[in-house]
């Protein structure tokens, strides 16, 4: 009864902290801190534009531990002007328990679209080398074991069947795998803001990806472009 008992409290223990560990992230808007923005299928839009060059910043979404925003840029100048996502990032002026400025503000830069290529591509590589491994595995044991069934006159069919499944499997697996890394590869190259050299007159527009300071209270989104900087304020709130 007491062994009984002591597999009761360690499995509600085991459960509790899987329950613990799967718990949600907390969620997180922003919201501009503007007298001025604008209104576009739902989004709060806001705008800074000088002889340099205009952008247009809205909030999308948190996804797991990123802010994401969108951005469209306009190059105003008589100059090339080269636009790196990397540079551009969040400066934390109050936290949520903070009535008081920060002196040293702390920065949060804009994950980089080429790196998280790279990756993705190193990530395939990787999964090519796996499945190669795996199947040649896979097929040096099946004629193991066929010619085990063969040696001892056993039936040979119940492992060609099993180790067809197997060998299937892990095709199946492998496919599918392969086939969420092209998706995400397409995705950061279609969808992401990338590095791009603006002509005069030339436009941009993607999404950019920054981390999250969940103490946060206001948020300074600073974008940098050629020799000047655009700076949004926002204030972080949680929704959940």
């Amino acid at each position: 009864m007491k062994k009984f008992t002591l597999l009761l409290i360690i499995a509600a223990i085991i459960f509790a902290i899987t329950l613990f560990g799967c718990s949600q992230k907390p969620v997180y808007k922003l919201n501009p801190e503007e007298e001025i923005f604008d209104y576009f299928e739902g989004r709060e839009m806001v705008t800074r534009d000088d002889s340099i060059f205009t952008t247009v910043v809205n909030f999308e979404a948190q996804e797991k531990d990123f802010f994401i925003f969108y951005l469209y840029a306009v190059n105003n100048s008589d100059e090339t002007i080269m636009f790196n996502p990397e540079r551009i990032y969040l400066e934390i002026v109050k936290t949520q328990d903070a009535l008081e400025e920060h002196l040293n503000q702390k920065r949060l830069y804009a994950l980089d679209p080429e790196i998280q290529i790279d990756m993705i591509d190193k990530a395939q590589k990787d999964l090519e080398t796996e499945h190669s491994v795996n199947t040649g595995i896979n097929i040096f044991l099946a004629i193991i074991d066929v010619a085990e069934d063969v040696a001892s006159n056993d039936n040979i069919a119940d492992d060609v069947f099993r180790w067809g499944n197997v060998m299937h499997n892990e095709e199946t697996s492998y496919e599918m795998t392969s086939d969420n890394l092209y998706a995400q590869k397409k995705y950061w190259e279609n969808e992401v803001l990338r590095r791009t050299a603006l002509l005069p007159g030339q436009e941009c527009s993607g999404l950019i990806y920054i981390p999250i300071d969940y103490n946060a209270g206001i948020l300074r989104l600073v974008i940098p472009a050629g020799k000047i900087k655009h700076h949004y304020l926002f204030k972080q709130s949680r929704v959940d």
